[in-house]
């Protein structure tokens, strides 16, 4: 793996642990390097934040699209809810606001997650326009208070398993 490789993989697990805290300080930390070594590979933040949703969601996508081709029923329906709320949490609000990231950054980020939805829902529900809130609030909720979502993400397995949605 080459050095620009290993830091957009570096980056997208340092944004998943850190979440808000994560900085190009704490990725040189973690790397071993410098600042100016990350900047030579991408020389603004918004190249190493682009470089980082690209790979972060086509990565999601190759996932979505194993668990689609491979399994059926709860445990496929859970993984992919799953798969949707880290997605999510990369795409919060937050991290754009927190970084300051430009609009064409966020755009990017938010039309890569509409894809990932449009690929995993058809597996989940048969009214995707309904669901969508129904996560997107839900996860906001868990996101914003640190709070763990494996147990909701359960509920809106069996939920959706059931058949209830509307």
């Amino acid at each position: 793996m080459d050095t620009a490789q290993a830091i957009v993989e570096e980056s997208i697990h340092s944004l998943q642990e850190e979440g808000l805290r994560f900085s190009v300080d704490s990725l040189a930390v973690r790397m071993g390097m410098s600042k100016k070594t990350i900047y030579k590979y991408f020389p603004t933040k918004e190249a190493l934040a682009k470089a980082l949703y690209q790979q972060y969601f086509h990565e999601a996508r190759q996932h979505a699209g194993h668990i689609l081709a491979g399994q059926h029923g709860q445990s496929a329906r859970t993984q992919l809810l799953v798969l949707y709320y880290q997605a999510y949490a990369m795409v919060n609000p937050g991290v754009f606001n927190k970084f300051a990231l430009n609009g064409e950054l966020r755009c990017f980020a938010e039309k890569e997650m509409h894809q990932l939805y449009a690929l995993i829902v058809p597996a989940l529900t048969t009214n995707p326009d309904t669901l969508r809130p129904i996560l997107d609030g839900t996860f906001e909720y868990l996101y914003t208070r640190s709070l763990p979502g494996d147990e909701v993400i359960r509920t809106l397995s069996d939920f959706l398993s059931s058949g209830k949605e509307a």
